[in-house]
């Protein structure tokens, strides 16, 4: 399609299945660790993050400090165009 190789060409099917592995392992690890702190202590602590972040992030648009607005026409360019030296 684009003439890019895909993980297996690239890294080789060792590399990829390894990382598949590991993965698969921390996201069980990280859930099970998010599942036994919910248990411990609730969805307060997660709620009270929530309104924080959505209070810091008003005030932060509001000071024009972040702009959620897309930029304009005029400010964005396409990518440039890749070049070959090989011919």
């Amino acid at each position: 399609k684009d003439g890019t190789d895909n993980l297996f060409v690239t890294l080789g099917p060792v590399s990829v299945i390894v990382g598949i592995v590991v993965a698969a392992i921390s996201a069980g690890v990280a859930v099970k660790w998010l599942v036994g702190v919910l248990g411990r202590r609730g969805l307060a602590p997660f709620g009270w993050y929530r309104i924080l972040l959505f209070v810091v992030l008003t005030l932060l648009i509001g000071a024009g400090i972040i702009r959620i607005n897309p930029p304009s026409s005029e400010n964005t360019r396409p990518p440039a165009a890749e070049t070959s030296t090989n011919r």
